[in-house]
């Protein structure tokens, strides 16, 4: 009877912790929708056509350049218990937003969380100083009353008011990148060309001197013909003298 009485509670300890270990965690990551083929989720379709389009349109023109930012509006039921914040983050880090190496992705997202209406800004870490939190914090507050509104119309004018704001500034970094690194291949034509410019003339100059020096030479053959030795002319000098001296008539012979 005792051996029974240890052995009931053994047996069921052992189960709790079998069960337990098949248990699985539920996490709000669990409920992350699939990413859409769009720039856009609207989960409760209170999205207008005009705001579905801009969000589209912005997004080509991002995959245009060569960082390829990607700015995604979603709109969901529910953040599934978690804050929307922390929601979002999992959102762009599942659906892989931007660009690979860049990371370079951001969303606006809504969750309508039982009525709470909660809306959060958020970035990957590659525009986290183009989109900062007190930027983000701002940009919220100056559309909350759409934000909070049960008018779906109002609701769809705060949201792409925030998308837009949030894309302005993206647009403002990257323009500014574009023009320093423009200025910078400018700056660099403008060195190489300087460096064609004084290569040429140092050519120029070095021809020219050759030439001077070539015609120089010439005029000196052609007026006193090739140069003599001043040893040889001079001795050539001294036999004639001494040629003259002895066919002179009433010379006299230098060896007398």
């Amino acid at each position: 009877m005792k051996f029974k009485d240890k052995l009931i509670p053994s047996l069921l300890l052992i189960l709790a912790f079998v069960i337990a270990l098949n248990i699985k965690t539920v996490n709000a990551s669990d409920f992350i929708p699939s990413k859409p083929s769009t720039s856009y989720y609207d989960e409760l379709g209170v999205l207008s056509n005009s705001t579905k389009d801009e969000v589209e349109n912005k997004n080509a023109e991002y995959s245009k350049k060569d960082k390829a930012p990607q700015v995604m509006l979603v709109v969901v039921n529910s953040s599934h218990g978690e804050g929307v914040s922390l929601y979002a983050d999992e959102i762009i880090l599942d659906w892989k937003l931007g660009s690979r190496d860049k990371h370079n992705g951001a969303m606006v997202l809504y969750a309508y969380n039982n009525g709470e209406q909660n809306v959060a800004i958020k970035t990957d870490y590659g525009l986290a100083q183009v989109v900062t939190d007190k930027e983000a914090k701002e940009i919220l507050e100056s559309n909350r009353d759409d934000l909070k509104s049960t008018d779906s119309m109002k609701l769809d004018r705060g949201l792409r008011n925030v998308y837009n704001s949030v894309t302005k500034l993206v647009d403002k970094s990257f323009s500014s990148q574009e023009s320093g690194e423009s200025k910078g291949i400018d700056s660099g034509i403008r060195i190489k060309f300087i460096l064609l410019i004084v290569t040429v003339l140092i050519i120029v100059i070095f021809a020219t001197y050759k030439f001077f020096i070539s015609v120089y030479k010439s005029k000196r053959l052609l007026y006193w013909g090739t140069p003599i030795d001043s040893d040889e002319k001079s001795k050539d000098t001294k036999e004639s003298e001494n040629k003259e001296i002895n066919n002179h008539p009433g010379g006299k012979s230098r060896k007398e």
